[in-house]
């Protein structure tokens, strides 16, 4: 069960500049595909991407501090 809306969720969260998605990226998604669902699963799957190189970085940043001590 969602304990919080979703929309609600979405707005809270603080997306650093360097993982979010810019304009022209949501301009040339918008403009590609034909369906809006079609454009949400594109977005997510976008966001989802970004997500998984921002764990990346971190697990990097992590691991490198490590390597110093």
């Amino acid at each position: 069960m969602i304990k919080k809306n979703a929309v609600q969720k979405a707005k809270e969260i603080r997306v650093p500049a360097r993982f979010s998605i810019s304009y022209d990226q949501a301009v040339e998604l918008v403009d590609h595909y034909e369906s809006g669902f079609e454009c949400g699963l594109m977005f997510f799957r976008l966001g989802y991407m970004q997500g998984q190189r921002a764990a990346k970085a971190e697990q990097c940043k992590k691991e490198a501090t490590e390597c110093k001590k």
